[in-house]
């Protein structure tokens, strides 16, 4: 019987007849099957980290069943005999770039296997470089931050610490700005999570900065010294595994060590850099000023004729605290002041002294030692 149909599908019955005698009738029913139609749906896009493609299958004219099956090697799940269901991707799947998805019919009776196929594209996912660990110092602890993207549109940075992001945590090019707390934590973790992801799932990189303890330096205060003469220079330094360093390397003993003999020649300002752990550097200024000896005059004229009118002391302004003290023949003390900042006119009581010697002592309190003598007053 050619051309069968479903509406074929009914009791035949055959007869034999022998000399115009029928026999009783034969029956037989035929099983006529639908044939199936697999439809497995439209091809799709998924991103190279969320490669997990969500199908619905349809078979339709048949027994409505049907199996997955894949030219790749990822896993279908819950499993491949359901019409709805999801595929994930293999790492092989997935830097291939496609997949090719198989759907068959099944339970097809004398009917021919129908299949359709989808493509799924796996596009690259996101990358993110937040670059390499870092190392800074607490008196320099600025981090510049180079971010990279690539497929996502943008970036976000966050930090483990509580400083500030500069211009904005937004930005890939930004500059990180520890805060105390960071500092005395000593290390923070920050991480750069891609943004804009064109439909992939956002990736994250970290880098951790390091925040090493500068030295902590004071060269100690401005220093006089006399001329020719010796002082010690006595900072105070607060660091671990330090290294000395004074500039510039003029009239010292040894500018590499913390406590050098400093000889005076000329002023001087000196500066001590200190270096620490991991190479952190911290420094300060000092300044040595250099008296000269005091030159005392034995004899001036203060008659107002504008030359020697004064018992011009030279050198002694620059002794702060220097005292001086002048007497009589008899021991009466007719002069006496704290600094030389204006020098002796002859007078007392704002009159003028007679013509006469008189006896000095003065005490420059630096030198350590009494200065003595005599200074005559001519008019």
């Amino acid at each position: 019987i050619s051309g069968i149909t479903v509406a074929s599908a009914d009791t035949f019955k055959v007869l034999a007849i022998v000399n115009g005698c029928a026999s009783n009738a034969a029956v037989t029913r035929p099983i006529i099957n639908k044939q199936s139609t697999a439809n497995a749906g439209n091809d799709q896009t998924v991103c190279g980290n969320k490669a997990i493609v969500t199908i619905s299958g349809n078979v339709t004219g048949g027994s409505n069943t049907g199996t997955w099956s894949s030219k790749g090697s990822g896993t279908f799940f819950p499993n491949n005999t359901s019409l709805n269901t999801s595929y994930r991707a293999s790492n092989a799947d997935t830097a291939a770039g496609n997949v090719i998805l198989t759907l068959r019919s099944t339970n097809n009776g004398a009917c021919i296997v129908s299949a359709s196929s989808l493509s799924v594209n796996i596009t690259d996912a996101p990358t993110v470089s937040a670059g390499n660990d870092v190392f800074v110092c607490s008196n320099d602890s600025i981090v510049i931050l180079k971010g990279i993207v690539t497929i996502a549109t943008g970036g976000i940075w966050t930090s483990s610490g509580t400083g500030q992001l500069n211009p904005s945590n937004t930005s890939l090019s930004s500059v990180y700005i520890p805060s105390l707390r960071d500092i005395l934590s000593g290390k923070i973790t920050l991480q750069l999570t891609t943004t804009g992801n064109q439909g992939c799932n956002a990736v994250s990189n970290s880098k951790i900065v390091v925040i090493t303890k500068a030295p902590i330096v004071n060269a100690g205060p401005d220093r006089l010294v006399i001329e020719n003469r010796n002082i010690q220079l006595d900072p105070i330094v607060n660091g671990v595994n330090v290294q000395y360093e004074w500039m510039p390397n003029l009239y010292l003993n040894n500018n590499t060590i913390k406590n050098p003999i400093v000889t005076g020649k000329q002023d001087q300002l000196y500066t001590l850099t200190v270096t620490g752990a991991g190479g952190c550097i911290s420094s300060d200024e000092t300044f040595i000023k250099v008296l000269k000896p005091i030159i005392i005059p034995n004899v001036f004229s203060p008659n107002g004729d504008g030359i020697n009118d004064v018992w011009i002391i030279e050198q002694l302004v620059n002794y702060p605290g220097a005292t001086v003290e002048v007497y009589t023949r008899t021991g009466q003390l007719i002069y006496s002041t704290v600094g030389y900042d204006k020098p002796w006119d002859g007078n007392y009581n704002n009159k003028p002294v007679p013509v006469a010697t008189y006896y000095y002592i003065i005490n420059p309190k630096l030198t350590g030692t009494i200065l003595s003598g005599s200074v005559t007053i001519l008019r």
